[in-house]
């Protein structure tokens, strides 16, 4: 499969049940495939926050949701703190949240001071023309402008 990919072929990897590589050896695959620079994408299923956890390549093991992020900020710390006590418990454990543009920065902000060096994927407009999956540290990703919807994996 690989090879094909190497040389440009498309495939199309889909699982006989539920969202492909949730849960699911597949995302062996997915992982070399971000390691090589390869691109790819994610047809959809009923979940923005499924769709963009198989993007980022991160472990979809254990997956915790939480919509929006809290607008106050010692509540914002407060379930970040609840994350991390959680990670403690299960290392692959990732998390998936919402974020507008607007409030994005002081989002990573908090989530710098509280895991320095996490590493996080930003998927933005996914399913449309300008699809894009930025990854990095949150200090990296903090200084760059953002557009559009906007769902964020913390790995």
């Amino acid at each position: 499969v690989m090879d094909a990919l190497r040389g440009g072929k498309t495939v199309s990897l889909i699982s006989e049940s539920g969202m492909p590589l949730i849960c699911d050896p597949g995302s062996l695959l997915i992982k070399q495939v971000i390691k090589e620079h390869i691109p790819f994408t994610v047809i959809p299923g009923p979940s923005a926050a499924t769709t963009a956890l198989v993007l980022s390549g991160f472990s979809t093991e254990q997956f915790m949701f939480v919509g929006f992020l809290p607008k106050k900020k010692s509540a914002l710390v407060r379930l970040i703190n609840q994350w991390k006590h959680i990670k403690e418990i299960f290392p692959n454990m990732s998390m998936v949240f919402f974020e507008s543009p607007n409030r994005i920065r002081e989002s990573l902000r908090v989530l710098d001071d509280l895991f320095p060096n996490i590493q996080i994927a930003i998927c933005r407009e996914m399913t449309k023309k300008f699809e894009e999956v930025i990854r990095g540290a949150a200090s990296e990703l903090m200084k760059r402008e953002y557009k559009g919807e906007l769902t964020v994996i913390v790995g």
